[in-house]
């Protein structure tokens, strides 16, 4: 009996060692998956936007990069101003590197449609990470890259695998 219950413990502790390993390993960050009329209906702001300038500062002990984005059209919300912030988590600041699974990368000189929110004064946040960043290639709007985004549910995809042109997808963003 004794030898059995400290067999059993033994399995027990190497699984949740094992368990703990492995996890310590995975990246990703869980979320709720989010149709174009979710998207649309949490973001204050909705654009076709040109990346520009990055930098990464602290801020609140977390690392984080401001992106400058210079708005083409306003699909929904304000037209001004036309050049605005946003703000993504992750960066490095010298030596020092911070990331979270699923946010958004933004790249200088692509172009994108981004679901925004309010943020601080003069800054705006993505709206579901990298769920509310569209690239934009060739006037198609294709799928957002939500790697390392774990996204729960059955909200469909916003843009077909294909891409969608878009004229199309302004329409059905109108739609919503």
């Amino acid at each position: 009996m004794r030898e059995t219950l400290t067999r059993r413990r033994w399995l027990v502790g190497t699984s949740a060692i094992a368990a703990c390993a492995w996890l310590g390993r995975a990246r990703a960050t869980v979320m709720e998956a989010m149709s174009l009329a979710d998207l649309a209906r949490a973001s204050d702001r909705v654009v076709l936007a040109r990346v520009g300038s990055a930098r990464a500062s602290w801020v609140s002990g977390r690392i984080v990069t401001d992106v400058d984005v210079q708005i083409e059209t306003a699909l929904r919300g304000p037209a001004a101003p036309t050049t605005i912030r946003v703000r993504l988590p992750g960066g490095i600041v010298g030596d020092v590197g911070q990331q979270l699974a699923g946010a958004p990368e933004l790249r200088a000189g692509e172009r994108y449609v981004l679901f925004l929110r309010n943020g601080d004064p003069g800054v705006y946040f993505t709206v579901g990470l990298s769920q509310g960043v569209l690239p934009v290639r060739s006037a198609r709007v294709w799928p957002a890259d939500v790697t390392g985004l774990l996204v729960a549910g059955r909200a469909g995809p916003l843009v077909p695998a294909g891409g969608l042109s878009l004229t199309d997808f302004v329409s059905a963003l109108a739609a919503r």
